[in-house]
């Protein structure tokens, strides 16, 4: 699944669709509708917010991608 939303992220990250396009996608709840899956090779999990911590409400204002 991460995987799944990874890969959609970074075409969003490439200008190749909108931001809410990728939230269309998420909203569907369809793992085929989603776009190419990102490789295993360097993905981690860093951390774990749970409700309740400081950064529950963290909120992405940049992707972190380059085209």
């Amino acid at each position: 699944m991460v995987r799944s939303i990874v890969g959609s992220i970074a075409f969003v990250g490439r200008g190749r669709i909108s931001a809410e396009e990728f939230l269309k996608i998420l909203e569907k709840k369809d793992r085929s509708a989603a776009f190419d899956t990102a490789p295993p090779q360097g993905l981690f999990l860093q951390r774990v917010f749970y409700e309740g911590d400081s950064h529950f409400g963290l909120e992405i204002n940049s992707l972190p991608f380059h085209s």
